[in-house]
């Protein structure tokens, strides 16, 4: 923390170090102060958020509104931000949500009542479907708990989840490994991209 601050003492402009604090802020729990510091990766270089032409949301009443929800980061991190879409739902925006193509059936079937676009992370800006409403407001996946998780108390109890798999593939693998109704636990053990790390967060699959 000594160290961001005194960065910040430098140049409190410097995104790299206001990212840098907010994300120390979020891993001790300071949920808001952390997240409005984590506004800063839209401004790093090579920042994982991309310019879209529309206003960005900022609070504003969503009745009736159509606010357009884009990719951001990889698949983990769109799905951990995606527990905040239930609250868009409640505040009566029309939801636009652009994933990456092999999430748009998960997305699709989990939230029925959004428009799901499924988009390489390369894709122009301009290559939409032609039949997509006008877009009021956009808004990154990662800049929505800054407006709905400031506090412990605003995140929600545990559920059942908010992800709907596909049943007849649920069904296809509970055939697969069911063993006497002993516990079955999966590994992940390669994560990231070269550019992110891999080596750092993969395991040797023995």
């Amino acid at each position: 923390r000594l160290a961001f601050e005194a960065a910040l003492a430098l140049d409190s402009t410097s995104p790299d170090a206001r990212g840098g604090l907010g994300e120390l802020k979020l891993l001790l729990g300071e949920w808001a102060a952390g997240w409005d510091l984590y506004e800063a990766r839209r401004d790093v270089e090579a920042s994982p958020v991309r310019r879209y032409p529309q206003s960005l949301w900022e609070g504003e009443d969503l009745m009736g509104r159509t606010l357009l929800v884009h990719a951001e980061q990889g698949m983990g991190d769109i799905i951990l931000f995606a527990s905040c879409l239930p609250e868009l739902v409640q505040a009566g925006a029309n939801c636009v949500l652009e994933v990456r193509p092999r999430m748009q059936s998960l997305f699709a079937r989990s939230f029925p009542s959004m428009r799901v676009v499924g988009r390489a992370a390369n894709a122009e800006l301009s290559d939409w479907p032609a039949d997509l409403p006008s877009i009021d407001y956009q808004i990154p996946f990662g800049s929505l708990p800054r407006w709905f998780r400031r506090s412990d108390s605003q995140f929600p109890a545990v559920t059942s989840g908010f992800l709907r798999p596909d049943q007849d593939r649920v069904e296809v693998w509970r055939r697969r490994l069911w063993n006497d109704g002993r516990l079955n636990v999966g590994l992940a053990w390669r994560g990231g991209l070269a550019g992110t790390a891999r080596l750092q967060r993969s395991l040797a699959a023995r």
